[in-house]
């Protein structure tokens, strides 16, 4: 679970990051960052689906967590980086941290 805590802190840590990236509308350095940011994002969802095999339960709502990334693509297809970084930034970093406190 320490794990688990460790990558959701950084993807709150590059959310952020990235948010202010493209707030300042340095778009190319925000694209660059939202890369690590799917990465992280695929970490969480490798080690949550690894901790309930071990029948472990992990409080984070997957298919939550899949239709903020869903919004956030659409934001994306339309290139809005504001919608995208506020979908970011309030809906996914919000959510994260709530989860934070409640992962063991």
């Amino acid at each position: 679970m320490e794990k688990l805590k460790e990558i959701i802190k950084d993807v709150i840590n590059e959310i952020e990051i990235t948010t202010n990236l493209f707030y300042q509308q340095k778009n190319q350095e925000g694209f660059s960052k939202l890369e690590g940011i799917i990465y992280l994002l695929n970490n969480i969802t490798n080690r949550v689906s690894e901790l309930e095999l071990e029948s472990n339960y992990v409080n984070i709502d997957i298919i939550k967590m899949n239709k903020i990334l869903t919004d956030a693509m659409n934001a994306l297809e339309n290139l809005d980086t504001i919608l995208l970084s506020d979908i970011l930034n309030y809906e996914l970093k919000e959510m994260f941290i709530e989860y934070q406190d409640s992962v063991l």
